[in-house]
């Protein structure tokens, strides 16, 4: 490769990685440089000077040679750190082509770090006079007087006179107007901010993004998070997106229509955003389109509509993740979880599996009744997180779930080992509480009462209704056995106090009392418990035992009969309570 070469494709690299804005011009200046090496015929005649006629235009293109080079030996000095090298070279380039905005912003940064203002001020003006087309340049200009004030405090401040230059003469140009309103602004004048937009409004331009740009800057100008304006503010800034749609036709520029939409939605204008996005869908069946649509529907609380598209949208797309979670919270939200559960597997299987998403797709199982296959699940789970509690936790509800109480026992005994050192505060009185349970099912006494007793220790005390039940759940237990009747009646007057609508912790009260051998309060108890469960579907055969064999101890036996009739009719009546029917009736006899 020619050295001329190598140094074109050296230059370009050194441009895309130091200064990207710098890419366009660069390009040219390359592309231009390789046209004077390669194409300019060659002299005449060297002992006669140069070829008559050189034109104008050769002596431009040898200044943009020039400053190529400069820029290129600048890139190297500023890749290396030696600033002051770079910005010598900057200047350099600046001299031979004054007419780049982003060149000469370059070297009036660098100049102002090593000569001063006046030096980078220099630089700027100059490329204001070389480039008087040039928007770039009055801005660059008015930024550098914005942001670097004069040391003398009675010069002149000539921002806002280059940018009513600016004004005046790009009026069509957004980037002038976005830098003129957000300057004004800094300077906590809204009112002139507004000024400027209103001339912006006024302006007739058929390009979309120029409409798109100024009505970003009017989001600034007038927040549409006002809690007292936003109706009027809205109003200022709808027409700006509103001509950005009316000059985009939609199959040209989806994308100025998606924007649009967005900014509807994102303004809580939730019809508009909808009406924008429904045609652009129908019309163009852009997955974009289908995808704002879907978190407009939510908007509209119109949940069916969205979970539709957002199907077929899988359907096109069924590895599309963030889709899939979506649909999964979707059919969670509604308590549809065997629906959720397809998704949470896709999604399983794409994102590789972290813990939270096995955790949520066990959750799903559990509550779409998948149990056995919940319990599958964590044996993989167990693998692959061996110290993550939670799984062992699923596979202990999954177990009780499935009629296996020893087997769960075993899990909850797993859980709380691995919890204690990882994870402690999975150990709650909840935890304790359904374990309790399991053990008593067992018939494990001693050890269900322990754990019943670390769930009262553990429970918030801003939650007394929580300490009821595990209160009421270790007094019964105690009450059938016939074990620490007064600790156990102590405990069910708590669970009453804490929630004194329960139905069932007065059916424990007055079992105490007919423990106690208080017929007569016991019968009042528990009068008062199936007034309460009355006409629902609470009241069971235990209440309807309990009210019996009270009776029956007062001696009222008629009364005691028909209770035990109502008991065994109803579903889950024990043998036991028709063991005592056929023994009431046969003493009546």
């Amino acid at each position: 490769m020619s050295s001329a070469r190598l140094m074109v494709n050296r230059l370009h690299s050194y441009s895309i990685r130091r200064l990207p804005h710098l890419t366009r011009w660069f390009s040219c200046c390359a592309v231009f440089l390789y046209c004077n090496l390669y194409a300019i015929p060659p002299r005449a005649d060297l002992g006669l000077g140069t070829v008559a006629g050189v034109s104008k235009q050769s002596a431009a293109s040898e200044r943009r040679t020039q400053a190529l080079a400069h820029y290129a030996s600048a890139l190297q000095a500023e890749s290396a750190g030696r600033l002051r090298e770079a910005m010598q070279h900057y200047l350099d380039a600046v001299k031979a082509d004054p007419t780049h905005p982003e060149l000469t912003s370059r070297a009036a940064e660098l100049a102002l770090n090593y000569e001063g203002r006046e030096k980078a001020l220099q630089l700027l003006e100059g490329c204001v006079k070389a480039s008087p087309d040039a928007p770039d340049a009055y801005l660059n200009l008015a930024r550098f007087l914005a942001t670097y004030t004069p040391d003398d405090a009675f010069e002149k401040d000539k921002t806002l006179e280059v940018l009513r230059q600016a004004l005046e003469k790009f009026p069509t140009e957004a980037a002038v107007y976005r830098a003129a309103a957000m300057t004004y602004l800094t300077r906590n004048e809204r009112a002139e901010a507004e000024k400027v937009l209103a001339q912006a409004l006024k302006q007739i331009v058929v390009s979309p993004e120029y409409w798109l740009v100024t009505g970003r800057i009017a989001q600034e100008v007038w927040p549409l998070a006002h809690p007292e304006h936003k109706t009027m503010h809205r109003s200022k800034v709808n027409p700006f997106f509103e001509n950005a749609l009316k000059h985009a036709p939609m199959k040209e520029h989806p994308d100025v229509h998606l924007e649009v939409a967005q900014y509807y939605l994102l303004s809580a204008q939730i019809n508009r955003a909808g009406q924008i996005i429904e045609a652009l869908h129908q019309r163009t069946a852009n997955t974009d389109a289908a995808r704002l649509l879907v978190r407009i529907y939510q908007a509209q609380a119109k949940e069916e509509e969205a979970l539709k598209l957002l199907e077929k949208l899988i359907q096109i797309e069924p590895d599309h993740v963030e889709h899939r979670r979506l649909a999964a919270g979707m059919y969670e939200q509604k308590e549809d979880f065997a629906a959720a559960v397809p998704h949470m597997e896709a999604i399983v299987r794409l994102a590789g599996g972290g813990v939270q998403d096995y955790l949520e797709l066990a959750d799903l199982l559990l509550r779409s009744g998948q149990i056995e296959k919940a319990l599958q699940l964590t044996q993989r789970t167990r693998v692959l997180f061996p110290n993550n509690p939670r799984f062992v936790l699923v596979s202990a509800i999954a177990a009780r779930a499935l009629r296996r109480p020893e087997e769960a026992v075993t899990y909850y005994s797993k859980t709380e080992a691995l919890a204690q050192a990882v994870e402690p505060e999975l150990l709650n009185d909840g935890f304790y509480q359904t374990w309790g349970d399991l053990l008593q099912n067992l018939k494990r006494y001693d050890e269900a009462a322990k754990r019943y007793q670390k769930a009262i220790a553990l429970t918030p005390p801003s939650d007394p209704k929580r300490a009821a039940v595990v209160l009421n759940n270790l007094g019964y237990m105690w009450l059938e056995i016939d074990r620490n009747i007064d600790k156990a009646g102590e405990f069910i007057r708590r669970a009453v106090e804490f929630d004194p609508e329960s139905a069932i912790y007065l059916d424990s009260l007055g079992w105490y009392h007919f423990k106690k051998g208080e017929f007569d309060e016991a019968l009042r108890i528990l009068l008062k418990t199936e007034d309460m469960l009355t006409g629902t579907n609470e009241l069971d055969p235990e209440i309807m035992d309990h009210i019996a064999r009270t009776y029956e101890k007062l001696g009222q036996k008629d009364k005691a009969l028909s209770y035990y009739e109502r008991a065994i009719k109803m579903e889950g009546v024990s043998t036991e309570v028709r063991r005592r029917l056929d023994a009431l009736k046969d003493a009546m006899k």
